[in-house]
């Protein structure tokens, strides 16, 4: 089997002018070709040797390539970097938003609470005071026992004397027969 050669063509057409080698291209990133001079690195005039020329116009098309890479990559990164800023002053946004939210939210509970047990409070004060008030007439009933008496009338005999009244024949009656009475 016979060898390949692999080459590959570069575009545009290098040519000799004055015994100079020349290579007219559009390098990737231009808008149109132009003539270029192929010269080696530190010189100042195009090489006369053909494949130095080749080498020169191969390394000249790999960097123009290779800066048009960076280029587009450089500006996908910034398209890439604005949107990523964007969403992350959205996202911060929403955060601040959802934690005033949430801040105003416990607030009102708070509040609420706060009302609440106040409220509570105030309802266990006046429950409080209601029994020592009640404390203290027990207190006095138990420290003044009061007699009872039979009604005369109904014959109940569990009636505090003062609350029996007397009518007019003398009798002695208690509050439910004095209103049957009355009727």
């Amino acid at each position: 089997m016979a060898k390949e050669s692999f080459s590959v063509a570069l575009p545009g057409r290098i040519y000799q002018k004055k015994n100079r080698w020349w290579w007219t291209v559009k390098l990737p990133g231009e808008q149109k070709a132009k003539p270029r001079a192929l010269k080696p690195p530190g010189a100042r005039l195009a090489t006369t040797d053909r494949q130095e020329a080749q080498q020169i116009a191969l390394e000249m098309w790999q960097l123009a390539i290779r800066a048009e890479i960076e280029t587009t990559v450089g500006v996908e990164v910034e398209q890439k970097m604005k949107s990523y800023t964007e969403e992350i002053a959205q996202v911060k946004a929403e955060a601040t938003e959802t934690i005033a939210k949430l801040k105003a939210q416990f607030a009102e509970q708070i509040k609420a609470y706060s009302d609440a047990a106040a409220r509570a409070e105030e309802k266990a004060n006046a429950e409080a005071a209601a029994r020592t008030e009640a404390e203290a007439k027990l207190n006095e009933i138990l420290a003044h026992p009061t007699s009872t008496a039979a009604c005369e009338c109904c014959g109940r005999e569990d009636i505090p004397e003062n609350d029996l009244a007397r009518i007019d024949s003398g009798q002695l009656l208690c509050p439910d027969c004095l209103r049957q009475l009355k009727g």
